[in-house]
């Protein structure tokens, strides 16, 4: 994820000298070797987890619309015509951490990338909430990648001049001058470009300032930069972790502090409600001039979990949904949700860019899917978006049906509302009004 406030901030972004290919910003992944990082063949290959993709909520401003990003990412099987051994008679080394400076760009090891039995899958998910986003990951589960550890990079800045700083809970830090440091308790950090991190308390943060090796993205020329590069650290096959971070954009390091302070008090900014197999789900306050308001991001991964908290009780598919309620009276509300599977009409099953036929390649649509969500109040439909634009009244069923407890003329069950129609990751989004008493309140 990168995060570039003006133009010169992607000059931190330098990836033709010392990038890390293997700490992309944002990204969880193996900490592969580059030699292990080089396939020896061309092509794409195929997941098969259907749930990529987001949600755009306007609530009526496009120009300040909130959103979610998730993905649910499985290993699939890479193959190679290059596998590579070590130089001991093909066998792999000790099975110890593999730290930077043990690295050597002459040594030719086992390629665990694109061995078959290496297992690698995770859920993560990415809410974008006015200047604060917040960062979710469940379910990082590796098996047979040893020695190599698994890690989510937070970000990575390239030391630009002699003023080129990080900020660890206040204290500064040049990236003029090696630095290493391992933190569990809860961090405030503010990198070269201005923007925030908190991480909370039972994370294994890495801190690193340090000159790093690398090659230019063909893979043939030796490179070396100097970078302040942060990650979290999984561990060598971590089963079920996880992680939790959110990001400040465009602050400062009072800022950053006090957002630690805030998420570590009993008021915090946000709140994670729910971080599963199933389901993340998180929750942002916001008490401005004394009228509340609460927004939720919704990531279903499937349709099992039943929820006890927010207006979202249960979906009937997986699906990613954002909706933000005026009062804890529910008066008004807004909602919005995509299918992040684009039910694509295929012939078979994609394993890599061999398999696509005149289909794939020509004729293949997304293909609308419909969803429920079931919701804790009954309301009436007001108004209806698609992708930001408003929906005519005539078109409304064409969309969205819905129903709410104690409404004559029930097509559904109580407090459904039926989307139809959801196709190629649109977002669709209604506006919504309690019914009390079978008066709509205004």
């Amino acid at each position: 994820m990168q995060i570039s406030n003006t133009e010169a901030s992607l000059n931190a972004y330098d990836v033709e000298h010392g990038w890390d290919w293997t700490r992309i910003p944002g990204t969880t992944t193996i900490k592969l070797s580059l030699n292990e990082m080089q396939r020896g063949i061309l092509g794409r290959n195929y997941q098969h987890s259907k749930l990529v993709g987001g949600v755009l909520l306007t609530n009526n401003d496009p120009s300040s619309a909130n959103g979610v990003f998730a993905m649910e990412f499985r290993r699939p099987l890479y193959s190679s015509t290059n596998r590579t051994k070590s130089a001991s008679n093909g066998k792999v080394k000790n099975c110890k951490p593999v730290h930077e400076e043990d690295e050597d760009f002459s040594e030719v090891t086992e390629n665990i990338y694109v061995k078959q039995e290496v297992e690698f899958k995770f859920k993560k998910s990415v809410f974008f909430y006015n200047s604060l986003i917040v960062c979710l990951g469940s379910d990082i589960h590796v098996e047979n990648s040893q020695p190599r550890r698994t890690q989510t990079t937070l970000f990575q800045d390239k030391y630009i001049s002699t003023i080129s700083s990080i900020y660890i809970n206040g204290d500064l830090k040049w990236l003029s001058e090696n630095f290493s440091q391992i933190l569990n308790d809860s961090v405030a950090i503010l990198d070269t470009n201005g923007n925030g991190y908190y991480v909370p308390k039972g994370s294994l943060l890495n801190v690193s300032i340090n000159l790093q090796h690398s090659k230019t993205n063909d893979g043939k020329i030796r490179t070396n930069a100097r970078y302040a590069t942060v990650w979290l650290d999984h561990g060598v096959n971590p089963f079920s972790e996880g992680y939790e971070y959110a990001i400040l954009v465009a602050t400062d390091v009072n800022s950053t502090e006090a957002l630690r302070i805030d998420q570590t008090s009993g008021s915090p900014r946000y709140e994670v409600l729910y971080k599963n197999s199933s389901a993340h789900v998180v929750r942002f306050v916001n008490n401005t001039a004394g009228t509340l308001s609460m927004t939720y991001g919704y990531v279903f991964f499937n349709e099992s979990v039943r929820l006890a908290k927010g207006p979202v009780k249960s979906v009937s598919a997986g699906c990613i949904v954002m909706a933000k309620i005026d009062s804890p009276d529910f008066s008004q509300m807004s909602l919005s949700i995509s299918s992040p599977d684009l039910n694509y009409n295929t012939t078979k099953i994609l394993n890599t860019s061999a398999d696509n036929g005149i289909n794939e390649y020509f004729y293949m649509r997304s293909q609308p899917v419909e969803i429920s969500v079931y919701l804790t109040r009954p309301v009436v439909l007001q108004k209806l978006l698609v992708n930001g634009k408003p929906v005519a009244k005539l078109h409304y069923n064409h969309y969205v049906v819905v129903n709410s407890e104690g409404m004559q003329h029930k097509t559904t069950e109580e407090n459904e509302i039926v989307f139809k129609n959801l196709v190629n990751g649109e977002s669709v989004e209604v506006f919504l009004r309690k019914v009390k008493n079978n008066i709509v309140t205004c």
